[in-house]
């Protein structure tokens, strides 16, 4: 999602920023507990892969569950992995072996299925969690290779998900990244006309001039942003500032040419910001924007409670 934001000081965009990047929770799985792994991956490397599969969960319906505190349908969500490969022996060729990936993750709604034991008794829901998640629980992406398994082998274990942040472990982070850039501005310092114009337009983007357009005298085409410049009665004018990479990369280094410098500027528009997230998946980028103007309100709620 890319948006615009305007009239706030960068240290309100910046910390937008950051909270999207480190404590908007979601959850990941944190707890692996092996039955059986008898492929070539250790068990602490196949507990880190599944820690890093982003899952389809929203948590806002679930609790952070503290350290010692037992798992319960309010703080944890359980996955199994039960998988064998029963292909037979055909060599060393990619034919052989079986593809374990993220669709195989099987959702537990009434918790653990394990035996009886000391450490696993207390992983048994009360209540179905068939309420809290009426459309499931699973992987954002179905086809995340988890493992590769060769004939006769196979993997059985249970994965359990808590909800963290992302200044925990970047597991928890729910965007791939968010970033913010100033708005640039580019500003005709002293009039461009005859000549000069169409030579600015032939050195800035010869590919992109249509010289021969009924009308114009002449574009700086953009890509999807659009004419940057145009002729008009002789005089260079400014249609769209913003233009693609290329174009304000080009317009920099004119502007520190002798024959340039004293009639074109690229500037930055303070408190005018291009804001950009990439939501990994477990919820939209609108919905993690919400999230962390919502983090950020209970960050200024606390401060002036403290005052």
């Amino acid at each position: 999602m890319k948006f615009e934001m305007k009239g706030c000081s960068p240290s309100v965009a910046n910390a937008l920023r950051r909270i999207l990047l480190s404590e908007v929770p979601t959850m990941a799985i944190e707890h692996v507990f092996m039955v059986n792994n008898t492929s070539v991956i250790y068990d602490e490397v196949l507990s880190h892969r599944l820690g890093l599969v982003p899952l389809r969960i929203d948590p806002r319906r679930f609790e952070f569950r503290a350290a010692g505190e037992a798992a319960s349908e309010s703080n944890t969500v359980v996955f199994r992995l039960n998988v064998k490969c029963d292909r037979p022996p055909r060599g060393e060729g990619p034919g052989a072996k079986m593809v374990v990936t993220s669709d195989q993750l099987e959702w537990l709604p009434h918790g653990s299925e394990l035996p009886e034991e000391a450490e696993q008794k207390l992983t048994r829901f009360g209540e179905t969690q068939d309420g809290l998640l009426p459309s499931g629980a699973a992987a954002v992406d179905a086809n995340i290779v988890l493992a590769k398994l060769a004939p006769g082998q196979e993997i059985e274990l249970e994965a359990h998900a808590v909800k963290g942040l992302g200044k925990t472990h970047a597991k928890w982070s729910p965007v791939g990244t968010a970033w913010y850039d100033l708005c640039p501005e580019v500003v005709l310092l002293q009039p461009i006309t005859g000549a000069d114009a169409s030579a600015f337009l032939e050195e800035s983007h010869p590919e992109g001039w249509d010289a021969q357009r009924p009308g114009t005298g002449g574009r700086f085409h953009s890509g999807q942003q659009g004419p940057c410049f145009d002729v008009h009665s002789g005089q260079l004018r400014v249609l769209n500032s913003r233009g693609c990479w290329y174009c304000l990369e080009k317009l920099r280094h004119m502007s520190g040419d002798p024959r340039w410098s004293g009639k074109l500027q690229v500037r930055r528009i303070k408190e005018h910001y291009l804001f950009t997230i990439e939501s990994v998946g477990q919820l939209e980028p609108e919905e993690l924007f919400t999230e962390a103007v919502r983090v950020l309100r209970e960050k200024c709620a606390r401060l002036m409670q403290q005052l």
